[in-house]
């Protein structure tokens, strides 16, 4: 009897060992059950995470592209820039200068016209002396002598 005693006390600790063995993988299976959801979630997070890596990586590739043809768009218009100095030198100056001569040719024959007319003036103003002298002396000559 002693020996039954003792197989059921042992059984006693057995099942009280088994009961808390149960209730740890009780916990476990609770722990584990969470984890699978964070898992999950960081699934989730991950495969979001690689769209917008795809998305910034489309979104880089777009720039390096706009970037390329800004780059080409200065090339081009410093070129023209290039191209507008040399017109500006080689053209626009001379033909400025030609202007310039027109303008000093032009101002010079205002000045002569401004003379003759000057001159035209005054001949207008002595002929007018002189036909009012003229008409005085015709005036006098149809009056008869002076002295008689």
């Amino acid at each position: 009897m002693e020996g039954l005693c003792e197989v059921k006390k042992e059984i006693g600790e057995l099942k009280e060992d088994v009961a808390h063995l149960k209730t740890e993988v009780t916990e476990l299976k609770e722990d584990v059950a969470h984890l699978k959801t964070e898992v999950t979630e960081m699934k989730e997070d991950v495969a979001h995470l690689k769209t917008e890596v795809t998305e910034l990586k489309e979104d880089v590739a777009h720039l390096k592209t706009e970037v390329t043809e800004l780059k080409e768009d200065v090339t081009e218009l410093k070129s023209d820039m290039k191209l507008i100095k040399l017109q500006i030198e080689n053209e626009i100056r001379h033909n400025i200068a030609i202007v310039a001569e027109g303008h000093m040719d032009l101002a010079r024959n205002v000045k002569n016209a401004l003379t003759s007319f000057a001159k035209l003036e005054e001949m207008g103003v002595r002929i007018n002396y002189y036909e009012t002298e003229i008409r005085a002396i015709r005036d006098r000559m149809n009056r008869g002598p002076i002295f008689a």
